[in-house]
């Protein structure tokens, strides 16, 4: 409401103008994410207001011609240089210095455009992508585009009519795809039979952005009219061309088909597009952490470990096994071993499992994985100041990793008789689950197993749950 209030409030001021700074996500198909899609519209709607006041303009209720520009992304704020270099690297388009930015302000202050579109980076990339009626290419004169329009409208429809089953006498160019029954999949294959029969390329979002059989087909007619033209046989006009080896500024009209008759200008200017970027998202916060590690109970002796340049790799403990029992030359019984080193965690048999609501016996059958699983995410959560509570019914996620199961092989080894608590106790899956289930929560719960990368396999499917919006808050390790 915004630009609502400001037009209104200058409603009966003598303005020079009234500029717009919308985004090229409110113009250019496909630019941004559907996660961000309230962003574009709300862009498009200043292109649209804009168009509408200079419209109020003509008939003497306002004052100062309006434009609204939609720029790419500044080398400030929204900028993210990883970002960048995808975009440059896949459609030749560069982010906008200050210096640059101002510069092209102020070229295209002077013209009384209704919307204005901004692209800076490799010309002929930018042109072959956004510059439908730049250099060379043949323009349609006003019957010409006309004429086009209402045959690719008829075409649309009988393809529509095939993938819906509905008469093409039943189809209106103005209602929405939804209402004639359209879902996902049916658009997707009306899609499929658009670039096939017009041997044009198409994004998923084209339905999206145009929801109507009369708004895609002008869509198609405006930026496919030199291949449309040729299938349908309609005339064209002039032919436009530049030779101006600066980059292009074109000039996009907003009232519907319309916006793309505007005139191409080839000029100094140095313009650019930004939203071409892949969706950025924003940091991950890590907001508790615990670990325990060959002799270090805790992160923070673990820390004091490393600046110290300790080697904690000790003999094997008496109170694991007797590694003197099984000393020896392999090569001559192959049941010795000269392995009598390694890592090894304390208090591995310290578990207290009526704090976590389970049974001793259940605990004894239970993985040491997911003992100590349970103990690292209640101490994460205390270092998090948060109570394990609080958690009950949230969306929270939980992905570990986890791969071996010598535990299990002790078991068979033993002997012992089957009994239900094993299934559980040894099942990879509820290393996380039981995690998910002490805690209450209803989030994603995953088991991640690649081997050496399955703790840093877990992180990442948290991270991009959280980019996602599956999850508020993810548990991963």
């Amino acid at each position: 409401l915004g630009c609502e209030n400001l037009d209104a409030l200058t409603s009966g001021d003598a303005l020079d103008f009234m500029i717009y700074f919308s985004s090229i996500s409110g113009t250019l198909e496909g630019v941004i994410g559907l996660d961000h899609s309230d962003y574009a519209i709300a862009n498009a709607y200043l292109n649209q207001f804009a168009y509408r006041r200079n419209r109020s303009v003509e008939r003497g209720e306002r004052q100062g011609y309006t434009m609204s520009i939609n720029w790419p992304v500044w080398q400030v704020g929204m900028y993210n240089a990883e970002s960048d270099r995808w975009m440059e690297a896949h459609w030749g388009l560069k982010s906008l210095s200050e210096g640059v930015g101002v510069k092209a302000f102020e070229e295209v202050l002077g013209h009384p455009w209704d919307q204005v579109l901004v692209l800076y980076g490799e010309k002929g990339k930018l042109l072959h992508l956004f510059g439908s009626e730049a250099q060379g290419k043949g323009v349609l004169s006003e019957e010409g585009m006309s004429d086009l329009l209402r045959k690719v409208e008829g075409q649309v429809k009988e393809l529509a009519s095939a993938v819906v089953k509905l008469p093409v006498s039943e189809l209106a160019v103005d209602e929405q795809w939804g209402d004639y029954g359209f879902d996902s999949i049916m658009l997707t294959e009306l899609g499929r039979r658009l670039q096939a029969h017009y041997g044009i390329d198409l994004l998923p979002t084209v339905f999206f952005n145009h929801p109507t059989i009369g708004e895609l087909s002008a869509y198609l007619a405006a930026d496919h009219s030199e291949v449309l033209a040729k299938q349908h046989g309609s005339g064209r006009a002039i032919t436009a061309t530049s030779s101006s080896s600066q980059p292009t500024l074109i000039d996009q009209r907003s009232n519907g088909l319309s916006r793309r008759k505007g005139r191409t200008v080839a000029g100094p200017l140095m313009a650019s597009t930004s939203s071409l970027l892949p969706t950025v998202h924003e940091p991950i916060a890590i907001i508790g952490m615990s670990g325990r590690f060959p002799g270090s109970p805790n992160l923070d002796v673990f820390w004091k470990h490393l600046r110290e340049n300790k080697d904690l790799i000790t003999e094997v403990p008496k109170d694991r096994w007797d590694w003197e029992a099984y000393y020896g030359d392999p090569q001559t019984d192959k049941r010795k071993t000269k392995a009598k080193w390694g890592g090894f965690i304390e208090d591995m048999d310290q578990f207290d499992p009526l704090h976590f609501g389970i049974s001793p016996r259940e605990a004894e059958l239970m993985d040491p994985q997911q003992r100590i699983a349970l103990e690292a995410v209640w101490h994460t959560l205390e270092d998090a100041g948060i109570a394990p509570g609080s958690l009950s019914g949230s969306d929270t996620g939980i992905f570990i990793g986890s791969y071996f199961d010598d535990y299990a092989t002790l078991i068979a080894r033993s002997g012992l008789e089957p009994e239900a608590q094993l299934g559980t106790g040894l099942s990879q899956s509820l290393v996380s689950n039981r995690i998910s289930y002490l805690l209450d929560v209803h989030g994603p719960s995953e088991t991640i197993d690649t081997a050496c990368s399955s703790s840093l396999v877990a992180i990442h499917r948290g991270v991009e749950h959280l980019h996602h919006g599956h999850c508020e808050v993810v548990i991963a390790g």
